[in-house]
């Protein structure tokens, strides 16, 4: 505002110069990132073992051992899994109550796991007279999308509470859904997964996202890594 009123005074020649675009542009102070909310390992299994419906379980065992978005999840159809090929296509997403793509249209293939072609398999509508075109995990009157405001209430918190898991996690944030991305994120990288591989298999629009996100723990890894090498040479 001040510029702009300097400005026109040299404009109308009330003043000879406008001595604000001298200045260096200033420079926003960035919001400190907040560190990713996870589940512990010794939590999983008494977590998994508190839901009460199998689908809801299924969705956030999916959700674990692929990484994928909430709204990519309940987008799915069967059409997008290839159980053969052990890999779901990810083409859409259910979010805010809008169908559309995925984030950053980064439309990708995810691998899956064998066991999570196991889960998938067993609970295949297909077979037994499904079409492509049904969502691999409906609603909760069996049609239509899964909501995410039905979902936290009604089964992920209820289950965490059950097994006595408390709602901030290590990172003292408060752990939602999107934490099974963030675990999936921390295992990968501490079993050695690169994190290019990581970007890529998340679909995040670029790999400094995913560094700015995760590297801490890739820093980490690569710490204890280079802890084997002590004592590696004879001098």
């Amino acid at each position: 505002m001040l510029g702009a009123c300097l400005q026109a005074a040299v404009f109308y020649r009330y003043a000879d110069s406008n001595p604000v675009r001298e200045l260096p542009p200033a420079q926003r102070p960035r919001p400190e990132r907040k560190e990713a909310a996870y589940f512990e390992n010794a939590e999983l299994p008494r977590l998994f073992g508190h839901f009460q419906e199998e689908l809801h379980r299924t969705l956030c065992l999916v959700a674990l051992k692929t990484g994928m978005r909430q709204g990519e999840l309940l987008a799915l159809r069967w059409g997008d899994v290839d159980l053969e090929q052990a890999v779901v296509r990810v083409r859409s997403s259910y979010t805010g109550g809008t169908l559309g793509t995925p984030k950053n249209r980064e439309r990708r293939d995810v691998d899956l796991f064998s066991d999570v072609v196991e889960l998938l398999a067993g609970g295949r509508r297909v077979e037994r007279g499904g079409s492509i075109d049904d969502l691999v995990f409906p609603g909760d009157n069996g049609s239509g999308f899964l909501s995410p405001t039905v979902l936290l209430p009604r089964h992920l918190y209820p289950a965490m509470a059950a097994a006595e898991i408390r709602r901030v996690g290590p990172t003292q944030e408060k752990r939602t859904f999107h934490s099974f991305r963030h675990t999936f994120a921390k295992r990968a990288l501490e079993s050695g997964a690169q994190i290019t591989w990581l970007s890529r298999h998340l679909g995040h629009s670029s790999l400094k996202v995913t560094t700015d996100i995760y590297g801490h723990w890739e820093r980490a890894e690569r710490k204890l890594q280079a802890a084997k090498m002590e004592g590696a040479f004879p001098v």
